[in-house]
């Protein structure tokens, strides 16, 4: 558990954001109960002109607030990948075991808000091609 944690830390930069290929991201604020992590913020930074790949979650649901308007992938009650635009400020709720994925299709960069709540595992990120 330790060396996971190092090697995570290692990746993290000096004003707290930890990089990753699609852009970068900060962790706001975590709510912890007696065993599990059960809640999270993050603050995502979305590179110009790129999207996250295309993953899933078993334990945990999602909530977006985005700074401005992006589109994302997710997926609807009957398997289908259904692509969306949201409007700047508006919420969308990914639910747990539901594919999905952000879009970045403007020259800016994007920020995006957002909120994990139930059972989150660094490990409990199942990615698709």
């Amino acid at each position: 558990m330790i060396f996971h944690k190092l090697a995570q830390d290692s990746k993290r930069s000096k004003n707290g954001f930890v990089e990753r290929p699609w852009g970068k991201f900060i962790v706001l604020d975590t709510v912890h109960d007696e065993d599990d992590m059960v809640h999270r913020q993050k603050l995502l930074l979305i590179k110009p002109n790129i999207s996250l790949q295309l993953h899933k979650h078993i334990g945990y649901a999602e909530l977006w607030i985005g700074e401005s308007e992006f589109d994302y992938i997710l997926e609807n009650d009957g398997g289908e990948l259904i692509t969306k635009t949201a409007m700047p400020f508006e919420r969308v709720f990914v639910p747990k075991k539901k594919k999905h994925t952000i879009i970045n299709n403007s020259s800016e960069e994007l920020r995006i808000f957002e909120l994990q709540t139930g059972i989150i595992q660094e490990s409990d990120n199942i990615k698709f091609d």
